[in-house]
């Protein structure tokens, strides 16, 4: 990809640039994907991304990486998360609905962690009910999920 069509990619639409620098893509409809993560190795998609209505971008990693280590790794910036746009000339409601755009998308994109992770744990629980151990593996599994419901929780009890 050239830095001309990266600059075209940019300036419409932050959610397709993302993704276009991503690995392990799993789109989940037209405002929400994971994929994996690039900062190490992943055998599952970790990193979760959401387009708000306002063209901004969500990117949420459940294994615990910054979403600028992530977004550096890529290639990218911070400001790849956003359109490009003047903030200051939005009004005080026009931030206020750019806020909450983010926090739902932040929601949703928990939401999908918490059904995903649920699935793991339910499928650890069967172990014992079949009078099998658990394997070290699976039980890493297990604890991989249990700190991505702990952070989607965390996401969904955020303030402001």
């Amino acid at each position: 990809m050239t830095a001309a069509s990266s600059n075209v990619i940019q300036d419409s639409d932050p959610f397709e640039l993302i993704l276009s620098h991503a690995n392990g893509v799993r789109r989940l409809g037209p405002n929400r994907a994971t994929f994996k993560a690039p900062t190490r190795e992943d055998r599952t998609a970790s990193v979760s991304l959401a387009r708000g209505a306002d063209g901004a971008v969500l990117l949420h990693d459940f294994g615990g990486d910054s979403a600028r280590d992530i977004l550096e790794a890529m290639g990218l910036s911070l400001a790849s998360l956003y359109p490009q746009c003047e903030r200051r000339d939005m009004t005080p409601s026009e931030r206020s609905e750019m806020r909450m755009h983010a926090k739902i998308a932040g929601w949703s994109a928990a939401l999908g962690v918490l059904d995903r992770e649920a699935t793991v744990v339910l499928c650890a629980a069967a172990y014992p009910e079949r009078g099998e151990p658990l394997a070290a593996d699976d039980q890493a599994r297990l604890s991989i999920a249990c700190q991505r419901i702990h952070d989607a929780r965390e996401v969904l009890n955020a303030r402001s």
